[in-house]
C-alpha cells in the first residue's frame, strides 16, 4: 500500500475510473523493469544495424543486416506491445515502475469507514477489499453466512411463508433494534466449506420495504459497509427441549454489505 488520493473519505462521491489508491508491488517493478531493459536494448541493436547497414561494403551485407535489423525490430514491438498490455492490466505507472492505480468501478459512495487507519503503509493481498462502494440509487441488504446445522431449522420456518423477520443488531447501534426480512430465494441452496470453518450457506437479507415499518430500518448514517452486526432470524415456536438448548432464535454474526 502506498496512498490514498487526497480528499477520499466515507460517505464521498467517485465516478468511474477515478484514481483512488496508489499501490506498489515490487514484483510488478522487475517486470517493468526487465520489460523496459529488453526494449532499450533492442533500440541500441537496431541503432546498431542501421550504421552498420550504411559502412557495408557490399548489396550481401547490406542485406543480411537489413534481416538482423528486421528480427531485432521484431522482439522490440512485441517488448513493447507486452508492456502496453500489462500497463493496461494493471494500470502501471511506467514513469515509477512499481507503482499502480486502483480506480473506482463505477459511479457511486465510498461506504468504508476508517480505511486509512486500517490500511495505510501496509501490506495487503489481492483479495483485501481495501474501500467498498456503492451506488446511492440501489438498495442495501445484509450479506450473512448461516452455519450448515442450522439449514434445517430455517428450511423448516419457511413451511406456508416466503420470509422470516430477522432482527438486527448493529455494533455501532447497539442500543437499538432494526428489522430484515429473509425470503426463501435468497438462501442458498448450496453450503460451502473454507478451511478452519463449519459448512455454511450464504443468504440475503432485506432491510428495506413497504412492509418494513419506517422506524425499524436501518439509518443512511449507519448504512456502513462491513459494519459488525449480529442477527437474530425468527425460527417460529419449537419444543421446550429445543427451546433449552437453541432457543427461538438462530444467531448468526456477519457484516453488513452494500
Amino acid at each position: 500500500m502506498v496512498s490514498f488520493q487526497q480528499g477520499l473519505d466515507t460517505g464521498v462521491r467517485v465516478t468511474r475510473n477515478q484514481p483512488l489508491v496508489q499501490m506498489y508491488d515490487s514484483e510488478l517493478e522487475l517486470r517493468v523493469v526487465r520489460l523496459q531493459n529488453d526494449i532499450n536494448r533492442c533500440e541500441e541493436e537496431i541503432n546498431a544495424l542501421t550504421t552498420q547497414m550504411e559502412l557495408a561494403s557490399s548489396e550481401t551485407q547490406r542485406v543480411q543486416i537489413a534481416a538482423r535489423r528486421k528480427q531485432k525490430e521484431f522482439e522490440r514491438d512485441r517488448k513493447q506491445a507486452e508492456l502496453l498490455a500489462l500497463k493496461r492490466r494493471t494500470d502501471a505507472d511506467l514513469s515509477r515502475p512499481g507503482h499502480f492505480w486502483l480506480r473506482a468501478p463505477i459511479d457511486g459512495i465510498i461506504l468504508t469507514s476508517a480505511f486509512r487507519e486500517r490500511w495505510l503503509n501496509r501490506f495487503v493481498k489481492p483479495t483485501d477489499p481495501l474501500l467498498h462502494i456503492g451506488d446511492p440509487h440501489q438498495g442495501w441488504e445484509i450479506e450473512t453466512r448461516i452455519p450448515h446445522y442450522h439449514l434445517g431449522h430455517i428450511l423448516e420456518s419457511f413451511a406456508g411463508r416466503d420470509e422470516l423477520d430477522v432482527d438486527v443488531l448493529l455494533r455501532s447501534a447497539p442500543t437499538r433494534l432494526f428489522k430484515g426480512k429473509l425470503h426463501r430465494k435468497d438462501l442458498a441452496g448450496e453450503a460451502i466449506s473454507e478451511p478452519g470453518t463449519e459448512p455454511f450457506v450464504l443468504a440475503r437479507i432485506r432491510i428495506a420495504g413497504a412492509d418494513i415499518p419506517f422506524d425499524d430500518r436501518i439509518p443512511d448514517d449507519l448504512l456502513l459497509a462491513g459494519t459488525d452486526i449480529r442477527l437474530r432470524i425468527d425460527c417460529g415456536p419449537r419444543s421446550l427441549a429445543y427451546s433449552w438448548f437453541h432457543g427461538f432464535w438462530e444467531f448468526v454474526h456477519e457484516a453488513l454489505f452494500f
